[in-house]
């Protein structure tokens, strides 16, 4: 397997978004310190990491003052690039480290992750873990059978509707009337979605039909989009036989991306570089009547200090396509870094976590925890308005990398997702070149 790819990309994200960052400041490699444990956690700033924080807050307590946590949270980009500088230095600076659930594959590569098998493998909490999600959360980019991560932060798409809308008579009257069929709330078909987008569209006074995330930063259209072509029978490759080739470019893809394609003339000014702040802001500024955006993003659409409609939206599973029912799943797992003096002490601080009253704490300071018993709860659903939603999402969630190659197949799936869907390159030859360029990094991965 080869890493010169990653290291590469390593050095230059780091170079290009932390300039003057050093890892410096780390404690001389695998040396423990004297007196009490400090283990230091690294996530980034947004409602979960804040979440994880405050329970952690409570650890030094719990170990009668002989080990405490702190945690680090930086912002998003800056979280990406101080993981992955970490990773080229091979150096100690955190000892729980929060990744995106598909850099997995990333640090297993560069054996920057404990193997957890023999350390959590067996532990009660794992049992709690949705089955649907304990694949990506906790499987193995290595095909080892071994365990390198637990899951901290569940997450999924949702659809996110204005209920106020979909509930008015005089629309639902009108929108019969149009289309023949009752207008459903929540949307419920990826066709209806786009009639429901037409009927709603209305430039003139500057309201829109949908917004999803079409832009090229980080992985938002492949995330997208992805729930969309498995829902039209589609798929981006087929990890058994590591083929990219007649899978993302097939028949099947062609049509799910022309549909995609075809809910942006509903979309609002800006959409070809829309992302999470833009979608979030599109719903909460009261400007569409639909978006899909991840649980773990909506907290702000409800806030009374945030949105303009915080009261009138609803949240819901995304769509059924015309040939499967699939859900993107996001969300981000624990590891224990490799360079870090105090493994076990890490391990026990993950299992702390997984007691009943942390995984609480956790929850009600609006963390998603993958754990059964909490996610399937009133208690949990009563927390906020889209917990019961993400509950409902779990006999349909699925990634689709999470292996060491991951930035090469995404940054060219960024790209020409992004050709395809604004019309810089007709759809079928884009999907042709994505194809090719996926299957060259498999193939010279694997070979």
């Amino acid at each position: 397997m080869r890493k010169t790819s990653l290291f590469i990309f390593v050095v230059v994200l780091a170079v290009m978004v932390l300039g003057t960052f050093s890892i410096g400041f780390a404690r001389g490699g695998k040396d423990k310190d004297e007196g009490p444990v400090t283990l230091r956690l690294l996530y980034f700033q947004w409602a979960p990491g804040n979440a994880l924080a405050k329970t952690a807050a409570g650890y030094e307590a719990a170990t009668g003052g002989k080990v405490k946590a702190e945690t680090e949270l930086p912002g998003f980009n800056e979280w990406y690039a101080k993981w992955l500088s970490s990773i080229q230095a091979q150096e100690y600076v955190w000892d729980i480290i929060v990744i995106d659930s598909q850099w997995l594959g990333m640090a297993v590569d560069a054996d920057s992750a404990v193997d957890l098998t023999s350390l959590i493998g067996n532990k009660p909490f794992v049992k709690q873990i949705p089955p649907t999600m304990k694949p990506y959360y906790m499987g193995d980019p290595t095909d080892s059978g071994k365990i390198w991560s637990v899951p901290l932060e569940a997450d999924a798409e949702l659809m996110i509707y204005r209920k106020d809308l979909f509930e008015d008579p005089a629309n639902m009257k009108a929108f019969k009337a149009k289309y023949g069929y009752d207008l459903p709330s929540p949307p419920d078909t990826w066709a209806s979605v786009r009639d429901i987008a037409e009927f709603f569209y209305d430039p003139a006074n500057e309201f829109y039909g949908y917004i999803n995330k079409y832009g090229v930063p980080y992985d938002v259209i492949t995330w997208d989009f992805n729930q969309v072509l498995w829902s039209f029978g589609g798929a981006f490759w087929d990890r058994e036989t590591k083929t990219a080739e007649g899978y993302i470019n097939s028949p099947k893809a062609v049509k799910a991306m022309e549909f995609y394609k075809s809910l942006t003339e509903f979309a609002p000014p800006g959409w070809p570089n829309a992302a999470f702040e833009e979608t979030v802001q599109s719903m909460s500024q009261g400007i569409v009547a639909m978006a899909v955006e991840w649980s773990s993003f909506a907290p702000s659409i409800t806030d009374p200090e945030k949105s303009k409609v915080h009261d009138k939206v609803a949240f819901a599973v995304p769509p059924r396509g015309p040939e499967a029912h699939y859900v993107s799943l996001g969300g981000q797992p624990m590891t224990i870094s490799a360079y870090s003096p105090y493994e076990k002490e890490a391990a026990d601080f993950i299992e702390w976590f997984y007691e009943t009253e942390q995984i609480w704490t956790y929850a009600e300071n609006h963390g998603h925890p993958a754990y059964m018993d909490v996610l399937s709860s009133q208690r949990f659903w009563d927390i906020l308005p889209q917990n019961k939603a993400l509950y409902d999402t779990l006999p349909y969630v699925r990634d689709i990398w999470n292996i060491p190659v991951y930035n090469e197949l995404l940054q060219a799936s960024q790209e020409l997702l992004n050709s395809a869907v604004t019309g810089a390159k007709p759809v079928k030859e884009a999907l042709d070149e994505l194809a090719a360029r996926n299957q060259a990094t498999l193939d010279d991965f694997y070979k």
